[in-house]
Order: structure tokens, then C-alpha cells, then sequence
């Protein structure tokens, strides 16, 4: 049998700012990479493969695994982020294919013989497996639970691994039929059966309805159904007029929607614990979720506002993109300007979830080198020091307020079109290490040391959520002035304003009150 030996699960610390060993204390920053065995494009395919399918995959893909470890190890990296193909475990339904859990057996062992541990997802999956990626709608959330479940039944008890990160840059759609079918309910409990209220709340220029059980959907934010670089600063002024934005019709249906997306996180976070997981639990998370980055409100859902108690930390993937798209705030790398923008955006970012209490990991950062990209966007080419001068500056800004990072990849993708190409460590071939690897091991060991202090905040601001959700505008100008306003050396933190519904009947409550 597997001696589980001295390694410890990873807990949170008792701060809720950083981890720790659960027996020992000894502090834990976790550091590593996103691994895969290929990645990729074949034809308009895109696909991610564990074990590798490639023509430099050995039969099972293990060997490649085991040696890549190794070389991740010697950089000084602790933590990987894996995720598992469903059409490869679950290939006929609930039970776990015994070819394919050997194989994650082997993965998990050689994690620990190199000093390892991997946060184990399982959202990203090869296109041609029908999923539905996020699973978040019967029948499709019931049979994800189940294999969570059947998950946890396997590798519960194993501190190799960090943690189960559910989801994957989660987004709902604006309306689907199942969706549509909840919104009565949740509009009765909220507005206390009481439909003439929840008509006052809305206004009359609503189409016309005559219970909960007719209540119209409100049309989506009008950057949704542009083009994506349409909400970016230098293209507002050609934004269509919103008739919605502000208004509290499409802010109950966003507030909806995170209930929707936190519903499936807690099901599937129950279904590990009942599974007997003893790992922590986490959710991959777009920064584009809160409060919605400058992209057409690309994210929906999974506020994690809502699903905190759900969680043990928070993740965020962020990557400079949108502000090389036309109209954005530049490029980081061609301008001191658009550096410091970018700089400040990505610790405004990561503060707006670690003010709600608990560490936030970056568990996809980077940016490329040695060659050109793509992000919706053609990219120049960028030399690998052009990558480390990037990263550098984001890891010195950022080391207050994440409490973790892995990078994306973990070595470059030549066949992947987006910045996959060059982003990884270790070039394509998985040995030589870049100059952005070297200098990332350098932060590793140095963590490994003394875990970075949180930087407490000198401010609070508020983050008024139904302007920020309903108008694309109110979003864009509330970004920009915080962007712009925002001390890297004296961070603040955030305070989400919700607007309360009514709940109860204010003729009752007077009544309840006189009694």
C-alpha cells in the first residue's frame, strides 16, 4: 500500500492571507506552472491533453510526465495545476476508467518523489467530448457532481494533492430554458411574493407582465452583443445606448445569475466533502468576473461574492490582453504608461478578492517570449526578456496581494495560437529553461525561505455593484478613474455595495414593530 509518510495537506493560515502545512505550520507559497502534455490546434480544434497525444507522446504519456516533473522540481517550483480530459476518466458515465485512474496513480506518485503537489481540475476538456464545460444545469451538473464525487473517493486522502479547483473561468450564458425556469422562484422569495412591489422595483417602461411567473428577462449589457474590444476606453463613445443600464430589471437578473453559478459550486464542493476530500477546494476564476475587466462583460456567474463560504481560497487568471486589443490602455511592453496601467490593474484586481478574506492565488499569469502571438489580437514578437521584464515587474507589484502563482504554461506551445506559443518556462521542447524560467525559480526559492507579507490596506473603496453590472459605460469610467487613481505602494481594499431587496413587507414589518 501507498505510505502517505510525512507530506502534509495544505491548509490555509489562521490570518486567511497565506497557507501553511497542516501539522507543522511551516508557511507554503505556492509557485509552479499549469502542465500539460500537449496543447494546441488541429484545424479549428483546440485541444489540452494530460497525458499528451502528440507525436512526441510516449503510449501512456507518463514518462513525459515524470521527467517534466523533474525538471519543474530543480527550478524549485511546489505546485502544478493539472486537469483531467472527462472523455478519458469518465468515457461510459459515472465510473472511473481503471486505465486512466492507474495513470493519474502514477502522476500523483511522481509528484510526490519530486516534492510536488498539483491542484487537480477537471473543466477543461478536448472539444470533440460533448461536455458541457461548466456543468452547471441538470442533467449535466448531477452527473459532473457524481464524478467529482467518484474523484474524491480515489484521491481524498492524498496530500499530494493542493487542492480540487472547480469550474474554469466559469461564464453563463445571458438565458437558457432551465435558467429561464428559475427566475419565478427566485424573484418570489426575494420580492416576498409580492409581484406589485417587484413592479414598483422595476418601473413601468418593463413589458408588461401580470405575476412572477411571466416576468420578463431583461435584454443583455449592449457591449455583450458588440464586438469585444467595443467597451475598451477608446471605443466608448460608438457604444450603442443602453436603455437598461442602471436599471434594477437587469440588476436582479445579474444578481440571479450569481446564484445560479454559485449553486453549482456548492454542489459540486459537497459532493468532494462527501466523497471524503480532506483537500482544500477552490474555483479557476476570469478576473473578468468582478467586477467585469473592460472585454463586453465577457463573465457571468461566478462572482465569488457568492460562493465564498463554498471555498478555501481564491484563484485569479490574468493576463494583459484586453489592453493591447484596438482602443485598450497600450500594450505593456511599449510604453512606461501602459506598463504602470497594467500594473496597477492587475493588483486592483487581486485586491478586490483578497478583501473578502482569503488568499487569492494567481492560478494562470504570464505573457509570451521568443516569438509573436495572438489574443484576439495580433501580438508582436517579444523576445524572452521582453517576457521576464513583463512578469518581473508584475511579481514586484504583486507580492502583497497574491498569496500564490502559476504560471501559464509551463513550457511553450509552438502549435497554440493565443500566447500558449511562448509563455512557458521551458521551451517547446521541455529542457532548455528560459530566461523568464530562470528568473521565476529565483522568486521560488526565495518564497521558499519566507512567505511574502500581505500589505495591509490604507484604504477601503466601494464597489457599486449595480452600475459596475448593468452599464457598460458607468463599468468602463469606474475602472479607469480607480486604474488611474491607485497607489501600487499603498494598496486599499474593497467593499462590494449590494443593493437590498425588499424581502419583507414594509406594512407588515411597521405592523410586527407596533405589536
Amino acid at each position: 500500500l501507498f505510505c502517505l509518510g510525512t507530506m502534509n495537506f495544505i491548509r490555509v493560515t489562521k490570518d486567511g492571507r497565506g497557507f501553511c502545512e497542516e501539522n507543522t505550520g511551516t508557511h507554503y507559497v505556492p509557485i509552479g506552472a499549469n502542465y500539460a502534455a500537449a496543447i494546441g490546434r488541429k484545424g479549428d480544434t483546440r485541444y489540452s491533453y494530460l497525458f499528451g497525444t502528440d507525436e512526441f507522446t510516449a503510449p501512456t504519456g507518463v514518462v513525459e510526465a515524470q521527467n517534466a516533473f523533474g525538471r519543474l522540481s530543480e527550478l524549485g517550483m511546489n505546485t502544478l495545476r493539472v486537469w483531467l480530459e472527462p472523455d478519458e476518466f469518465f468515457p461510459h458515465g459515472y465510473r472511473l476508467d481503471p486505465a486512466a485512474a492507474e495513470r493519474f496513480d502514477a502522476l500523483v506518485d511522481a509528484a510526490r518523489a519530486n516534492g510536488l503537489r498539483i491542484s487537480v481540475g477537471m473543466h477543461l476538456c478536448p472539444i470533440p467530448s460533448g461536455w458541457k464545460l461548466h456543468s452547471f444545469e441538470p442533467p449535466h451538473l448531477d452527473r459532473h457532481a457524481a464524478q467529482w464525487h467518484a474523484l474524491a473517493l480515489r484521491w481524498g486522502l492524498r496530500p499530494e494533492i493542493f487542492s480540487w479547483t472547480i469550474v474554469g473561468e466559469g461564464t453563463l450564458p445571458w438565458e437558457t430554458p432551465w435558467i429561464r425556469s428559475q427566475w419565478a422562484t427566485w424573484l418570489q422569495y426575494w420580492y416576498n411574493d409580492d409581484a406589485a412591489t417587484l413592479k414598483a422595483t422595476w418601473g413601468a417602461n418593463v413589458p408588461a407582465f401580470d405575476s412572477f411567473s411571466n416576468a420578463p428577462v431583461p435584454p443583455p449589457n449592449v457591449g455583450l452583443t458588440s464586438p469585444v474590444e467595443s467597451v475598451n476606453p477608446g471605443h466608448l463613445a460608438q457604444l450603442p445606448a443602453d436603455e437598461w443600464a442602471d436599471s434594477s430589471w437587469r440588476y436582479d437578473w445579474r444578481i440571479f445569475l450569481d446564484e445560479v453559478g454559485a449553486r453549482s459550486v456548492s454542489i459540486i464542493a459537497d459532493a468532494l466533502r462527501r466523497g471524503g476530500a480532506r483537500q482544500m477546494i477552490t474555483v479557476g476564476n476570469n478576473c473578468w468576473t468582478v467586477p467585469n475587466l473592460p472585454c463586453g462583460q465577457m463573465a457571468r456567474g461566478y462572482n465569488p461574492y457568492f460562493y465564498l463560504d463554498a471555498v478555501d481560497y481564491l484563484c485569479q487568471h490574468n493576463y494583459p490582453a484586453q489592453y493591447c486589443w484596438p482602443g485598450g490602455n497600450g500594450d505593456p511592453l511599449d510604453s512606461e504608461d501602459a506598463m504602470q496601467f497594467w500594473l496597477r490593474a492587475n493588483q486592483i484586481s487581486g485586491r478586490i478578492y483578497a478583501s473578502l478574506g482569503k488568499p487569492v492565488i494567481a492560478e494562470e499569469f504570464g505573457w509570451y517570449g521568443g516569438g509573436p502571438s495572438w489574443f484576439l489580437t495580433d501580438l508582436p514578437y517579444r523576445s524572452e526578456e521582453d517576457q521576464t521584464r513583463l512578469l518581473d515587474c508584475v511579481m514586484q507589484t504583486a507580492i502583497g496581494t497574491y498569496a500564490g502563482w502559476l504560471n501559464w504554461a509551463w513550457k511553450d506551445f509552438p502549435h497554440e495560437r493565443d500566447i500558449t506559443n511562448y509563455s512557458g518556462l521551458f521551451r517547446a521542447d521541455g529542457r532548455t529553461v528560459k530566461h523568464w524560467g530562470k528568473r521565476f525559480s529565483e522568486y521560488a526559492r526565495q518564497f521558499a525561505k519566507s512567505a511574502p507579507a500581505h500589505l495591509p490596506a490604507d484604504e477601503v473603496r466601494a464597489l457599486p455593484m449595480q452600475p459596475l453590472y448593468t452599464s457598460d459605460r458607468d463599468h468602463e469610467q469606474w475602472w479607469q478613474d480607480t486604474c488611474r487613481t491607485w497607489d501600487v505602494t499603498k494598496p486599499g481594499d474593497f467593499q462590494p455595495v449590494f443593493e437590498r431587496k425588499p424581502m419583507v413587507n414594509s406594512r407588515l414589518f411597521h405592523h410586527y414593530n407596533q405589536v
